[in-house]
């Protein structure tokens, strides 16, 4: 009887570290994808042209800018690469301002610092974080409660 109040003891303090870790992981890819929309901004206010960025499925994003020749992909840039997720993650990203035409969506940003409205829901098992806009367009980052 002991042994098996300790295996499930055991398997319970497994579980409840184990649920901390998918948070702080799905947290921690939440504010990267925060912190690299802001530098994005920046980096459209520094070159004076627009930069944007757009999903490659649920796993990944990348980062493209405008030139004379659309949009051509941020491939050579240390910050600005393309990124991947980590296994399991998965991004959801939606532009309320885009209309949901099926065309390719990009999270586009001015040479004058203006964002796009944006939501990006981070999900791994029980774990999801949101990033937003707010009114005055600074981007959030909150843990996605479910009741």
């Amino acid at each position: 009887m002991i042994v098996l109040l300790l295996i499930a003891l055991t398997t319970s303090l497994v579980v409840i570290t184990m649920r901390h870790d998918v948070s702080t992981v799905v947290e921690g890819e939440a504010r990267r994808f925060a912190a690299l929309v802001e530098q994005m901004c920046q980096e459209g206010i520094v070159q004076g042209k627009l930069f944007a960025l757009r999903t490659d499925g649920v796993d990944g994003y990348r980062f493209d800018a405008y030139s004379a020749d659309g949009w051509q992909s941020v491939d050579d840039d240390d910050v600005l690469r393309p990124r991947s997720l980590p296994d399991d993650i998965t991004l959801e990203l939606q532009l309320p301002d885009s209309g949901g035409n099926g065309r390719q969506q990009y999270l586009v940003c001015g040479p004058d610092g203006a964002l796009s409205s944006f939501y990006a829901v981070f999900r791994l098992d029980d774990s999801e974080y949101r990033v937003s806009t707010n009114e005055v367009q600074e981007i959030q980052v909150e843990p996605v409660r479910s009741d």
